[in-house]
């Protein structure tokens, strides 16, 4: 099992931004606004990738930005596939993100039984279960109707889908076994 350690810190420079001066964006604390109404992410923290345990997930849960040092890019011999599983896993992370009112979601831990939850409470949900067991979600709108849906990061797929309608605040959902990640959202838009 090989551990790569990376510092990613990145600032993108761009013409019409130059003269802007940043402030706290009005909806999320965590991004910057422009002036144009735009979320802005600025970010640069060491990210551990193990390529047996799927960190990505706790990370994007807790609100990061996640980046891959594909190393087999300059070492093709070092490909395999685990990388494969690994880049189709931030693929499906990339997925949900663009899935998710990105602007008005937060890391809410309280949230999911698993402490891994990105969530606009009664809206949007990503939880992530790094063991074995349930996800139960908290917050949701009694008879409100959820459109879920469950991935493998061990298969790299997804594994199940669906409706539900939420019988109270607290909804269970069956894990796929270990590394299940479950987007819920309750617009039909984004799914």
């Amino acid at each position: 099992m090989r551990r790569f350690s990376v510092l990613v810190i990145g600032i993108v420079c761009m013409p019409s931004l130059a003269a802007a001066v940043l402030s706290v964006h009005p909806r999320n604390p965590r991004y910057f606004a422009d002036g144009s109404g735009g979320a802005i992410y600025l970010g640069g923290h060491q990210i551990f990738v193990d390529l047996q345990d799927n960190s990505f997930n706790k990370e994007f849960t807790r609100g990061y930005h996640f980046t891959l040092y594909d190393k087999p890019f300059e070492d093709p011999d070092a490909e395999g596939p685990e990388w494969w599983r690994v880049r189709s896993n931030v693929g499906q992370a990339v997925e949900y993100s663009n899935r998710l009112d990105l602007a008005n979601v937060s890391p809410r831990g309280d949230l999911a039984s698993t402490g891994f939850c990105l969530a606009k409470p009664d809206y949007q949900y990503v939880a992530y279960q790094p063991g074995d067991g349930p996800i139960t979600i908290s917050g949701l709108r009694a008879e409100t109707s959820y459109y879920y849906e469950l991935y493998d990061t061990g298969q790299a797929r997804v594994v199940g889908e669906g409706r539900i309608r939420a019988s109270g605040s607290d909804e269970s959902f069956e894990s796929a076994g270990k590394g299940t990640v479950l987007y819920i959202s309750s617009s039909i838009i984004g799914e």
